[in-house]
């Protein structure tokens, strides 16, 4: 019989969830609503949602501000404008992931009592909502709801000082942290479904709805308006990994990831005019092209690489790629 932490079950019963329909700038909207409460003043919430270093801790780092008209970008992932600011109880901005239609977020600030802050936070989208609102197994991707609720989970435990001193993304996925983190975004993921069976929304029928077309389509949203030189270059490294083995693509809103037979072993974020490439070893590299090295998982090395030439794609690359993948799939170990 599967056993569930107590803890995770607490958070996700936490969380108050609404689908509802509503109106934006651009027009009708369907709108997922979600409340949490904090052990915190309306001031310190106020500021961790607006102040770039403590969202960059809990959430994801913002260049910009939220200022009134201020403009803001999470790389990788979406962008916007601050609509409407009035400190410290309402912000909303719009949100705008490629070149996807302008939704809008609203994050509402209330106090209840002298020593708890209520957040409520809506998401409008005049696309179809209940298309994204949900986890994607054969991805691996979080939907909406789990993607915002997440990160206002994270921020309770920030607000108390307790936020774990660790990466998602570089954790090994045998790790309890991993586990842990997996669990709750099924949790929610589960609950968010739930909510929407009992709506009056329905996700759309998708033909040939499998790996191959859905994963096609994430691909092809991250290369979208990208120059001809990254999207050669992303090829050229898609190229470099056939090499190595099998695998399958994992695409999250922000990175492109690799996964063999047992875990991924290779991650790119594709930018304007290069790649940032993600990749464990089990050695720690020098070179050039290597901008970060963190241990993790007892012996493995998580290299971050910027490459913007196909020469640096080339034969050396290729051996490092081909001891990621082993790493993947344990060769070696």
């Amino acid at each position: 019989m599967e056993r569930t932490n107590n803890r995770t079950v607490d958070l996700v019963r936490e969380t108050e969830r609404e689908l509802m329909r509503g109106h934006v700038e651009a027009g009708d909207a369907e709108t997922l609503v979600m409340r949490r409460r904090y052990r915190a003043s309306i001031e310190d919430v106020w500021d961790a949602c607006t102040d770039p270093r403590r969202l960059a801790k809990f959430f994801m780092k913002p260049v910009g501000d939220f200022n009134v008209d201020g403009k803001f970008e999470f790389e990788g992932n979406a962008h916007g404008e601050v609509l409407r600011c009035e400190p410290p109880e309402l912000l909303r901005f719009s949100w705008i992931y490629g070149s996807s239609d302008r939704d809008e977020v609203e994050i509402r600030l209330s106090p209840e009592g002298a020593e708890t802050t209520v957040l409520e936070l809506e998401h409008a989208s005049t696309t179809k909502l209940a298309d994204s609102l949900l986890n994607d197994p054969e991805t691996g991707m979080w939907g909406r709801g789990t993607g915002w609720e997440l990160g206002l989970i994270a921020m309770e435990a920030h607000l108390c000082g307790e936020f774990p001193d660790f990466d998602l993304a570089s954790l090994d996925e045998d790790s309890p942290e991993f586990a842990e983190a997996a669990e709750l975004a099924d949790r929610v993921g589960e609950a968010w479904a739930k909510v929407l069976d009992a709506s009056e929304f329905r996700p759309r029928k998708q033909a040939n709805a499998g790996q191959g077309s859905r994963t096609e389509a994430l691909l092809a949203n991250h290369l979208r308006g990208r120059s001809a030189e990254a999207v050669a270059l992303f090829d050229r490294f898609v190229e470099l990994v056939e090499r190595a083995g099998s695998f399958t693509f994992v695409v999250s809103p922000t990175t492109v990831g690799f996964k063999g037979s047992r875990r991924a072993f290779a991650g790119v974020q594709i930018k304007d005019d290069m790649l940032k490439i993600f990749l464990d070893l089990r050695f720690e590299l020098r070179d050039a092209r290597v901008r970060g090295v963190k241990p993790h998982s007892g012996s493995l090395y998580a290299h971050e690489f910027l490459v913007a030439e196909p020469g640096e794609l080339g034969d050396e690359f290729a051996a490092w790629v081909d001891e990621a993948f082993e790493v993947g799939e344990g060769i070696g170990s």
